[in-house]
């Protein structure tokens, strides 16, 4: 009889016998594959909350204590990516993904008080606590407790804690008081139906919550599409320097908003405020995302250069109504070494800077049109490389001038012969251009290459219909 094939285990939880429990094969047998032992893959880290409490804004007004809260998960974005509000006075943040990052939980605990010193002096004193849920870590950071880093130390800490700590209806809080309850250990110690039907069965679901039995999903904070910073000035000016002096901590503000959001501005309104008159707007269109503050800074300073102002400023006030999210980095330089967009990576920063000097009207791209005729074969357009046809152009043969007239130049002519400093000598030609009929710019244009007497190539066309006259269209060079 053969040997019966030997079954490969489907998970890691099937045990083998050890190797030397199986018989040796007999001769001509092969010998019978053993799995070997699953290796242990590294503990992942697990959900670690940390919570942050400011007693002072519970005598807040609702409105008023939002917006401070706000600002404060807008100041902690930076190390956490899931931040939930607890309103009026708290939020609670999801760090276990961030410690490695930060160096562990002290480094990253320290960095996150620190934060906190920046903002919460007018606010007064904020609790932290870290715990493994959500709910666990508000409860001990509205106590005061000490943090807890794995679900097992979890019951001690969160038992020794006052009920007060859950925020329940009066009614059962008062309820819990007539039963002697002062410590959430004394609730856990009582029998969940007989709690639930005298406390309500939300006491319970806390409880299971805090203490990781029951998910606790938390909705997430999402910080407002765009950014606004205002500053009043100690006194009204019209200086340029003071105004880029305070327009600087503005923009170092929106850089700092614009890091913690992984974002960047293409569009920045600057208000500037006067005394009993409208105030001005500044703004400022660039060509591609950024988030460089020295870049801002400089168009910045060449805009209000060129401004005038109709009175002194008493504040200024910085708005970009849209951030933009997964932009590329462009590179630093224009004359950006290899090939592609890499190599002109600088480029619309050069056409922002000229732009904010020069006006925007001044600087503007150009985008070929497929039309013969040369005076309408382009059109400028605001961004360079926009508004490019998806038409086929028409093949063109023949050379172009890159200088084209605005106007083309009547040219004498002597003996048929076109003048212009002396008798032109014709290279090349003629190439026919008759088209436009259906518009009422119809032409019927002989165009020839032309060289002057002191070697510069002209590009000159010679009416087929009238008069018959020369006309300079463009210079090669």
């Amino acid at each position: 009889m053969g040997r019966a094939p030997r079954t490969l285990p489907l998970f890691p939880e099937e045990d083998l016998p050890p190797p030397e429990a199986l018989a040796e094969p007999g001769p001509g047998y092969p010998r019978p594959v053993v799995a070997p032992s699953p290796v242990a893959a590294p503990a992942r880290p697990g959900p670690l909350w940390l919570a942050v409490q400011l007693p002072a804004l519970a005598d807040t007004a609702a409105a008023a204590a939002r917006r401070q809260l706000e600002r404060l998960a807008a100041r902690l974005a930076a190390f956490s990516p899931r931040i939930s509000l607890i309103e009026p006075d708290g939020l609670v943040m999801e760090i276990g993904a961030s410690l490695r990052l930060f160096g562990g939980h002290d480094a990253l605990r320290e960095a996150i008080e620190a934060r906190l010193a920046e903002r919460t002096a007018c606010l007064g004193p904020a609790r932290l606590a870290c715990a493994p849920t959500p709910l666990a870590a508000t409860w001990l950071a509205r106590a005061g407790g000490e943090d807890v880093l794995t679900l097992e130390a979890l019951a001690g800490p969160l038992g020794a804690l006052p009920v007060s700590v859950w925020r329940g209806s009066a009614a059962s809080l008062a309820l819990l008081r007539e039963l002697g309850i002062r410590r959430l250990a004394e609730a856990l110690r009582l029998p969940r139906d007989a709690l639930a039907r005298r406390c309500g069965v939300e006491l319970v679901q806390a409880l299971d919550r805090a203490l990781g039995r029951q998910p606790d999903p938390r909705p997430a904070w999402i910080p407002r599409r765009g950014w606004r910073g205002t500053l009043e000035l100690p006194a009204e000016t019209e200086r340029h320097a003071p105004l880029l002096e305070a327009l600087a901590g503005l923009l170092d503000g929106l850089a700092e908003a614009l890091r913690r959001r992984d974002a960047a501005v293409q569009r920045l309104r600057l208000e500037l405020f006067h005394l009993a008159r409208p105030a001005t707007p500044v703004v400022l269109e660039l060509l591609q995302p950024s988030r460089d503050a020295g870049h801002l800074q400089t168009l910045y300073a060449r805009r209000l250069e060129r401004q005038v102002l109709p009175a002194p400023v008493i504040a200024l006030a910085l708005s970009a109504p849209r951030l933009e999210h997964d932009v590329v980095p462009a590179a630093a330089g224009l004359f950006t070494p290899g090939t592609g967009t890499a190599a002109c990576a600088g480029v619309p920063q050069l056409v922002e800077r000229l732009r904010a000097r020069l006006g925007v009207s001044a600087v503007h791209g150009l985008c070929l049109v497929p039309e013969h005729r040369p005076e309408a074969a382009w059109q400028p357009v605001s961004t360079p490389g926009q508004g490019v046809c998806d038409t086929p152009l028409p093949p063109v043969t023949a050379r172009r001038p890159l200088w084209m007239l605005a106007e083309p130049v009547a040219l004498e002519s002597h003996g048929g012969h076109p003048v212009h400093q002396g008798r032109l000598s014709i290279e090349q030609g003629p190439e026919r251009i008759e088209t436009g009929w259906w518009d009422g710019r119809d032409v019927a244009r002989d165009y020839y290459i032309a060289r002057d007497r002191a070697g510069v190539r002209l590009w000159v066309y010679r009416e087929r219909h009238g008069a018959r006259r020369w006309w300079l269209h463009g210079v090669f060079g």
